[in-house]
């Protein structure tokens, strides 16, 4: 299968990308905790203009979803 992965990947990219595939075995380290994750950021809230046109929604699962959204949005 190695010939057809190789002519296939080249085949994508449209240029001789790979030359040759080599699978090497090793042993699989458990991940470590993720010190480094962010921590939770509190609840925040929406901007004034967002939750006026959310405001509008009639459809109330429409206008949480939005909502949800919006939040996480405004939170990255």
């Amino acid at each position: 299968m190695t010939p057809l992965v190789i002519e296939r990947v080249n085949t994508y990219f449209g240029y001789r990308a790979i030359g040759a595939v080599r699978l090497s075995q090793d042993e699989i380290k458990k991940a470590s905790p993720r010190a480094s994750a962010p921590a939770a950021t509190p609840d925040l809230e929406l901007p004034a203009a967002l939750g006026d046109r959310i405001a509008e929604t009639r459809d109330p699962a429409l206008r949480e979803a939005l909502k949800a959204l919006g939040k996480r949005l405004h939170s990255s």
